[in-house]
């Protein structure tokens, strides 16, 4: 009987410890201290599974807690990785991205105000403009890397298709002269498509060519 009821009570003491880390430490991914707080409620999660397994109980109490203690588990380890990965800022034509630690936030910066396309590709992948710092910025995770991976292609691929444009319209003496500034050679054994083909290559190189982000 007093096992029975000192057990009770060890259940009610980790219900409430556990109900009290929810409502006064909700544990945020901003929060540098995350990976501690989740290992902190983990321990009385198996602390409170031993009491559960002590005496009667639910089939479901049980489950509830070890479904809890898997998410926990698994979230501690998405930040653990997270927090060993080693971002580089990424400078591009028109600006860079950073990993802004303070707020752990990814930040977009440009030099100038970006036109209405490219700030509805920041929109679609979940960027929003941060006034106070002047960037666009997400929350810095794995998502949010893939995300800059595929912001950094669409912006690379507007460019390019830009340049494509403006090569497709270069007059004959237009393409020339700029086949010259750039090889340094005169026209020799290639037609005038070729050389259009060559401008459009080479730029393609150029404009692509700081697309390194990887992410597993």
């Amino acid at each position: 009987m007093r096992k029975s009821i000192a057990e009770d009570e060890k259940a009610d003491y980790y219900r409430n410890k556990l109900k009290n880390i929810d409502n006064n430490n909700a544990i945020s991914s901003d929060d540098p201290k995350a990976i501690d707080k989740i290992q902190e409620k983990i321990d009385v999660l198996e602390k409170y599974k031993t009491n559960i397994k002590s005496r009667e109980h639910k089939t479901y109490e049980l489950q509830n807690v070890n479904a809890e203690i898997r998410r926990l588990k698994k979230r501690k380890k998405e930040l653990e990785e997270l927090d060993e990965l080693n971002f580089q800022d990424i400078e591009f034509e028109g600006g860079k991205v950073i990993l802004n630690r303070d707020v752990n936030r990814l930040q977009v910066l440009f030099d100038e105000k970006p036109d209405e396309n490219i700030r509805n590709i920041l929109k679609n992948y979940s960027f929003k403009w941060a006034r106070s710092q002047g960037v666009w910025q997400r929350l810095y995770n794995k998502n949010g890397i893939r995300a800059v991976k595929w912001i950094l292609k669409e912006i690379s691929q507007n460019e390019f298709n830009q340049v494509k444009k403006e090569v497709d319209d270069y007059t004959e003496e237009e393409l020339l002269k700029h086949y010259e500034t750039l090889t340094g050679l005169k026209q020799e054994n290639m037609s005038i498509e070729e050389i259009r083909q060559y401008l459009k290559d080479y730029w393609k190189k150029q404009i692509y060519k700081d697309e390194n982000i990887v992410v597993q």
